[in-house]
């Protein structure tokens, strides 16, 4: 059954048409020119259809390579020039794509077209009017790659920005950093290296640990202008001391904060000054409900700091992979989900844990404490706690 308009002029027709010598006059084209012309990968034509029918259920696209997809989009890998023209065409055109991301280099994705059919596609991009979330993992190029989507990049529908594992220097860092800066309507900024952490290497990372934690703290200072975030993802970045403290003064900033991510860095460790500034900068975040800080240095130093410390609107905390021995009495009773998994705890913990499971005002609904040295004794402690408590419905121990 055909996906498209009447018969049109056939593929290799269709390929004369589009050459470099000629200007694609895709509007004209469309009218005669069916979804089977356009490409003979059956996925791709699915995802063209719905782009030629500006189809409202049809608001996010990403283009990847195989091995770089990215589940949360329509995953889209072209399979030739003539194809990526049609993408760039539809996607200018409608009235509903909200959401693009690359994931790859351009070698990756882009390896059946030509460099002009990527940089006419490019082009395309940089005048959609409706594309609120933009999404890259794994380029190299992103400041060059900026600049050739133009306007797009920076206007005011952008609410969205998701950079992940780039390689990136100091120089790229700060030009990633002023382009956040100057979106005046950006919700929601992720900046990460999701690959598995490793506290002794740094070979993780990329280049963006040959920036200094000085060079990340003058980037981070460029936020101070995104006051309207309301989730901040930045992890697997290894802050530390300079990159904190920036934090900590331009979060008082963020009034509309909601939403915290901290894994994967340098914070804690000593004294756990880095979580004092961070805490004391985090006090005015009235709306604030989720925070990570897993795989840090945080000991039991830093978590009497977030507990007495963070704005009581913190419910959910998770400390996964930390320093934390519950060696003291702390009262871990004012959070609703707390994960304190793969942290080194003392043979006390579980008493620790206790002491809040019985306490009435304790608010713990689910707390995971898997991957920790609590045994069959502790074990048989927390369920006599639990006896007394009506709130918990979730507790993982392994």
């Amino acid at each position: 059954m055909s996906l498209g308009r009447e018969p049109g002029p056939g593929k290799s027709c269709l390929a004369a048409m589009l050459s470099p010598a000629n200007a694609p006059d895709y509007d004209a084209l469309v009218a005669t020119t069916n979804v089977e012309d356009m490409t003979e990968d059956e996925d791709n034509r699915y995802i063209l259809q719905l782009m030629m029918d500006d189809d409202g259920d049809f608001s996010g696209l990403c283009l990847c390579s195989e091995s770089n997809a990215m589940d949360d989009y329509d995953e889209y890998h072209p399979k030739s020039s003539e194809e990526l023209g049609w993408v760039g065409h539809f996607a200018k055109k409608s009235t509903h794509l909200e959401e693009f991301g690359l994931s790859g280099s351009d070698d990756e994705i882009f390896s059946n077209c030509s460099k002009q059919s990527v940089d006419r596609f490019i082009d395309d991009i940089g005048k959609c009017n409706h594309i609120k979330k933009l999404k890259f993992n794994y380029r190299n190029d992103l400041p060059a790659l900026f600049r050739k989507m133009g306007p797009v990049m920076t206007n005011s529908n952008i609410k969205h920005y998701h950079v992940g594992d780039c390689d990136l220097g100091a120089e790229q860092l700060y030009f990633l950093f002023s382009v956040f800066r100057d979106i005046k309507s950006l919700e929601a900024l992720t900046f990460a290296y999701s690959n598995d952490y490793d506290h002794d290497s740094s070979a993780n990372y990329g280049h963006v640990l040959d920036a200094s934690d000085i060079i990340k703290a003058g980037c981070i200072k460029l936020l101070a202008a995104c006051v309207g975030l309301h989730t901040l993802n930045l992890y697997g970045l290894s802050l530390s001391t300079h990159s904190c403290t920036e934090l900590g003064a331009i979060f008082p900033r963020m009034a509309s904060l909601q939403f915290l991510n901290l894994n994967e860095n340098l914070i804690g460790g000593g004294v756990d000054d880095t979580v004092e500034t961070l805490v004391r900068g985090l006090v005015e975040c009235k709306h604030l409900h989720t925070l990570f800080m897993q795989n840090n240095y945080i000991t039991d130093s830093g978590l009497e700091m977030l507990i007495r410390g963070l704005p009581t609107s913190v419910s959910s905390l998770y400390l996964h992979g930390n320093q934390i021995a519950l060696a003291r009495q702390l009262p871990l009773l004012r959070f609703k989900e707390l994960e304190l998994s793969d942290n080194p705890l003392s043979p006390g913990a579980p008493q620790v844990v206790a002491a809040s499971l019985v306490n009435p005002e304790c608010r713990l609904i689910g707390m995971e404490i898997y991957d920790t040295n609590i045994g069959d004794e502790g074990a048989t402690i927390l369920a006599e706690s639990l006896r007394s408590n009506r709130r918990v419905v979730k507790m993982r121990l392994a």
